[in-house]
């Protein structure tokens, strides 16, 4: 039987000592991408690991760093109890663990379970947590474990449970809830759990998390799904929606050089989207604001903006092939992205890559992992991840 354990590199624990630096929640600030360098690209039980501690429950939610402390959900007793944890990132000692009860215990699938979603962290000395169930919902925790309040948000109909991973947007914490009973988008007020306002989405059982990007001097959330859509935070206001993405989307949208990319995450096409017009982007001309700037298909799960000009992709499937070119990009100063695909199945990555030069972990549905353009063959398989320059 497999033993649930989280693990932290030495140089990256020293690095949180000494520097205090944070990832506060999915893909860290959102981006994926860490300023960390020096870190090490193999490592196994015996090598290159700092500290490892077994973990309560089951789960798949990312661990985030916040304040010198790892926070990582889980869940145990049959669906019935749900918990947010709290380690010492120095030592990878358990400080605290908050058990909650659910009210539902919802049908789901077999590898989501009831703990994918990735909690979110503020406060560099004190941090608040904030995690999301599908019950009790969504929760608030002081930096010693303390309840502060929870905000229910189901019950939800879908038969593969929820993954999505609450954000911060100021004093807000903002919340995707898709499913096939009527999905929506919700911002609550951070201190009291408070809802400020609530949006439907018109897709059904979407598992991506939005990400909060700044366009032309303005911010945006950006959902990915069936229909890609820009909100306004303060408000929930819709800013502009683009459809034409597969069903069942997990993988978060990404945004650099002024587009947004997303991938379907299944077989389906990838998009660049420009997020700077308004209204139904998938029914504008393509040399248009807001238009479909360009389309590759695609399936596979992550993306990254990496090096100049360049997207990172984890694609599954067990060799590295070119993903295509995109098409249609009416601005000739606008390069086509170029794509990264890993070797082998790559299920539940979240890491970014760490330039110079660009690096990119990610970890397979069997705990192996591999580190792309390190010229050494990823833990456990052989072979190594291969970056294709499309042209």
């Amino acid at each position: 039987m497999r033993v649930p354990a989280i693990l932290l590199f030495p140089v990256l624990a020293a690095h949180l000592v000494a520097f205090g630096g944070d990832w506060p929640g999915w893909r860290g600030d959102g981006s994926g991408i860490s300023p960390e360098t020096g870190l090490p690209l193999r490592w196994d039980t015996q090598t290159n690991i700092a500290w490892k501690t077994l973990l309560p429950g089951k789960g798949n939610s990312s661990p985030i760093v916040r304040g010198g402390r790892v926070f990582l959900t889980s869940w145990d007793g049959a669906g019935r109890k749900r918990s947010v944890l709290c380690f010492d990132a120095r030592d990878g000692r358990l400080l605290w663990q908050r058990d909650l009860t659910a009210d539902v215990v919802a049908k789901t699938n077999y590898n989501n379970g009831y703990a994918s979603s990735t909690a979110v962290a503020d406060g560099a000395s004190s941090p608040r947590v904030f995690a999301f169930f599908d019950s009790p919902g969504l929760v608030a925790l002081g930096p010693n474990g303390e309840l502060l309040w929870t905000r229910p948000l189901g019950p939800f109909k879908s038969d593969w449970g929820l993954a999505s991973s609450p954000i911060l947007y100021k004093d807000s914490v903002v919340q995707v809830c898709d499913d096939d009973g009527g999905g929506f988008i919700v911002g609550v007020d951070a201190a009291t759990g408070k809802v400020r306002w609530r949006t439907p989405r018109p897709d059904p059982r979407q598992y991506a998390t939005p990400i909060l990007i700044e366009h032309q001097g303005k911010p945006q959330i950006v959902v990915n799904g069936m229909t890609v859509i820009g909100y306004e935070p303060a408000t929930g206001r819709e800013l502009w929606r683009c459809r034409g993405m597969n069903h069942l989307c997990s993988p978060s949208a990404v945004y650099a050089d002024g587009l947004v990319y997303a991938a379907s995450g299944r077989n389906g096409p990838a998009m660049a989207i420009d997020p700077g017009g308004s209204g139904d982007g998938a029914r504008a001309d393509l040399a248009g604001a807001n238009g479909v700037l360009g389309q590759s298909p695609l399936s596979g799960g992550l993306d990254l903006p990496g090096r100049p000009g360049r997207v990172h992709h984890v694609q599954d499937g067990h060799v590295a092939s070119p993903a295509g070119q995109l098409q249609g990009d009416p601005r000739a100063d606008s390069p086509c992205p170029r794509l990264l695909h890993l070797a082998r199945r790559a299920s539940a990555s979240e890491a970014g890559p760490h330039p110079p030069p660009a690096r990119l972990p990610a970890t397979n549905a069997t705990g192996a992992s591999y580190t792309s353009g390190s010229g050494q063959a990823p833990i456990g398989y052989g072979g190594h991840g291969v970056e294709i320059p499309v042209r």
